[in-house]
């Protein structure tokens, strides 16, 4: 018990610190406390949804789309919870954007595609899940060893939807 309330009391501490330097870096036009606040936050989901948000601000600064792959992991959430029309209309929005910014054949693309067709597998629609399963696996082919773990779920998925469909 003795960690968790260590970790209550420093979440508490860094959101109150966050919570000052953010309105003062705002107050002056400076946005690195909105950088450190995105950190933390996405630090904090992880934690909290044992998911695997990125900052991409970070990485590439003011990067146009920094809030995508949080909602594709935020899509995954709603999959996880039978949220499916809500994951399925977000990873719309992500997959579009993605392939704007980044080009259709980027990794990104395929993660997002690989979400977008555990939607259409959770809800039965297996001629569509398989379709995206196959694009995503098209696009790492070149990228990534069949044996690479971002790989499994699409040949899993692929796989399952080959059974439900009689097909081998």
């Amino acid at each position: 018990m003795h960690g968790k309330q260590d970790l209550l009391t420093y979440i508490r501490r860094t959101l109150s610190y966050l919570q000052t330097d953010v309105s003062n870096s705002n107050g002056l036009r400076l946005y690195d406390g909105n950088i450190a606040a995105e950190d933390f936050y996405c630090k904090l989901l992880n934690l909290i949804y044992a998911s695997s948000f990125k900052t991409l601000n970070i990485e590439n600064k003011n990067f146009p789309d920094v809030d995508l792959t949080s909602q594709n992991q935020l899509a995954r959430i709603y999959i996880k919870i039978g949220k499916y029309e809500a994951a399925g209309l977000l990873l719309e929005k992500v997959i579009g954007t993605f392939k704007r910014n980044l080009g259709d054949e980027h990794p990104w693309v395929a993660i997002a595609l690989v979400n977008m067709a555990n939607t259409y597998l959770k809800r039965e629609k297996y001629l569509e899940a398989l379709s995206l399963f196959r694009e995503a696996m098209r696009i790492w082919e070149t990228e990534l060893p069949l044996e690479h773990p971002d790989i499994a779920p699409a040949l899993t998925g692929f796989k399952i939807c080959k059974e439900m469909l009689g097909q081998k």
